[in-house]
């Protein structure tokens, strides 16, 4: 499984921003970011784990 990039990422967005309206789509695309972040982190940890 890969993460949206490029255009997917820029279309994600804008829906966000449409539907949420500018304040609530500004704190969700910042959790959202938190979030992956989070994920990425935790797959490398476990692929490490995996690697010993």
């Amino acid at each position: 499984m890969t993460l949206p990039g490029g255009w997917e990422l820029i279309i994600i967005v804008a829906v966000i921003i449409v539907v949420l309206g500018g304040s609530k789509a500004a704190s969700s695309i910042k959790n959202a970011g938190r979030e992956i972040y989070k994920a990425k982190k935790e797959l490398d940890d476990i692929k490490d784990i995996v690697k010993k």
